[in-house]
């Protein structure tokens, strides 16, 4: 405890204010190549064609790969098991069906990032589209008890509608929050290497290596103990760095078809629709309290946005559980709805 009210420079603070700490896009890796991700421009349907030959012809193109091509990978564990909040449950580029807006349906290799990023402008595609799902308040009437994944999905103490009737005050209410993106100051981004003894190391802006060790060994169908992941620093993760995402995989893949290191940093843009965020929320709240203020009940409902190929829980509930106390009862519940 002495180290309290105590001056301490960071282990890693000269390197970062001097520019030396090596974030996962600076790792310099001899003969490496760049990778771009070109996206859907439909929520929801299939890909009726996907015209690649301008961008093979592009300068500096090695590959461009759709799920024509794209190697198949191993399904990720069943949702709610303890592997499955290491990535989401649809894999990118394995079949021409469309989940969400921005989903990728082709990745472009080339010898520098901007050749990359040219010739992906050159795919067009057709779509047969059809009506997204769109979180609203109509659908969250709908809304499902999800299985468990990460903590209890309802929980209760005491009576809480009783109590909330014995207040001498009572108030219920609805609120709703906006979906909220991480936008971390550093972007997402991997480098792939494969070795002559099939063993991947993968630089990885992530805050869990020993997660996304895991689910890509899976995914990939190779040992675990051939993969290695390596992350120096994370410029801010908040979550939103804890999942393995589809650029991981199909950087990955692509080097391991080309037998050549591939770098993939996303864009800004490609932060909203590339990376998850955290969902929607539609909140109903009940409370009850005596003429003292002091809360006799609490009920605290969460309806929470989640994919339509996944069943993603925010867990916006749980805290009203545990930050106060309630005479009567406590209950909280925690729902999803597409």
């Amino acid at each position: 405890m002495n180290a309290i009210g105590q001056p301490m420079s960071r282990a890693d603070g000269r390197l970062k204010v001097t520019g030396r700490a090596r974030y996962t896009a600076d790792v310099p890796l001899p003969d490496a190549t760049h990778a771009a991700v070109v996206h859907s421009t439909v929520a929801n349907g299939r890909t009726v064609s996907i015209n690649i030959a301008a961008a093979q012809k592009a300068p500096g193109v090695l590959a461009v790969f759709t799920h024509r091509n794209m190697p198949r990978m191993n399904p990720t564990p069943k949702p709610w098991s303890h592997l499955h909040p290491h990535g989401q449950g649809y894999l990118p580029l394995q079949d021409d069906k469309i989940h969400y807006a921005g989903q990728p349906i082709a990745l472009v290799v080339a010898t520098t990032r901007d050749q990359a990023m040219h010739a992906g402008t050159l795919i067009s595609a057709e779509y047969e589209a059809e009506q997204p799902v769109v979180f609203n308040r109509q659908i969250a009437k709908e809304a499902v008890d999800p299985p468990q994944f990460l903590w209890p999905v309802a929980s209760s103490v005491g009576n809480a509608d009783k109590g909330i009737r014995g207040g001498a005050v009572r108030i219920e209410q609805t609120y709703s929050t906006a979906d909220r993106h991480h936008n971390q100051m550093e972007p997402h981004a991997t480098a792939a290497v494969w070795d002559a003894h099939g063993t991947l190391t993968l630089y990885e802006t992530t805050q869990h290596i020993f997660g996304a060790q895991e689910l890509v060994s899976i995914v990939l169908g190779v040992p675990i103990e051939k993969i290695n992941v390596v992350s120096h620093f994370v410029g801010g993760g908040f979550g939103g760095k804890a999942y393995v995402w589809p650029h991981t995989l199909l950087t990955a893949l692509a080097a391991k078809m080309l037998n050549r290191p591939v770098r993939i940093q996303l864009t800004r843009a490609q932060m909203y629709s590339m990376v998850g965020h955290q969902a929607a929320t539609i909140q109903l709240i009940a409370l009850g309290a005596d003429n003292d203020g002091k809360l006799t009940g609490i009920r605290h409902e969460s309806i929470s946005a989640t994919p339509v190929f996944d069943n993603y829980i925010e867990y916006a509930a749980i805290a009203s559980r545990h930050l106060w106390a309630a005479s009567g009862g406590i209950s909280r519940t925690t729902r999803s709805s597409m």
